[in-house]
């Protein structure tokens, strides 16, 4: 019997897979990642049933249909680190790889307007009674810690979400990077320059001729893809 968020699911599926076609469009890596994106469903469809058959002899048959809740709320929570951290991504690639100036780059975020609004919308619904729970459970002599762990705690996923994406950017692009341009005919000075960061990267290009130039813009590219 089909649930009826099943339904949604499997039209979901052919969406990922055109978003994948679509974001690794003359990509290496292409391959790579639609070979992990087969791989990560085939091992859904061999753990399901075992799962389900655990859950169902240890628990009320309603709960197969509770852990999808709980890993989609694992998900949000895991989006909410990175989105802060995906935005400065992002700047970076409407500039440096697709050419925009700071204005077009601007326009072309205004999208990610609508996503937060409904998200404020929710959090405003959220941080209100929660804050007033916590509050209300610390002692009068204790709100000004309660207070400051509660402020601490609403930077921390904008904080974190920075940090670890720039790290992972950083390192993938580096690496990316090597493999790409290992034996070209650019000079170990490029190469180390390219690697610092995207944007330099892009201004070493307009200096180089045609075809040096398209093999460090590829490259690039291909790089920062990694993790995006």
């Amino acid at each position: 019997m089909f649930h009826k968020y099943d339904i949604l699911i499997y039209n979901l599926m052919g969406v990922e897979l055109s978003s994948i076609i679509g974001l690794f469009d003359g990509s290496p890596m292409r391959g790579l990642a639609v070979g992990l994106w087969a791989g990560i469903s085939g091992v859904g469809i061999v753990l399901g049933p075992v799962i389900g058959g655990i859950l169902l002899q240890q628990f009320a048959w309603d709960s197969v249909f509770w852990v999808c809740a709980v890993i989609g709320m694992l998900a949000i929570c895991a989006a909410f680190l990175c989105l802060f951290g995906f935005i400065f991504l992002t700047t970076q690639w409407f500039q440096a790889l697709r050419g925009y100036s700071a204005l077009e780059t601007a326009i072309a975020t205004l999208p990610f307007a609508v996503v937060m609004a409904v998200m404020a919308a929710g959090i405003a619904l959220v941080q209100g009674p929660a804050t007033d729970a916590l509050m209300t459970a610390v002692p009068v002599s204790e709100e000004g810690m309660g207070s400051a762990v509660i402020g601490t705690i609403r930077e921390l996923g904008g904080t974190l979400g920075v940090g670890i994406m720039g790290s992972l950017q950083a390192g993938t692009y580096t690496t990316g990077l090597t493999d790409a341009l290992r034996g070209s005919y650019l000079t170990q000075d490029i190469l180390g320059a390219s690697k610092e960061s995207v944007m330099a990267a892009e201004s070493i290009s307009g200096s180089l001729p045609g075809t040096l130039r398209r093999l460090l813009d590829d490259s690039v590219a291909s790089a920062t893809m990694t993790l995006t």
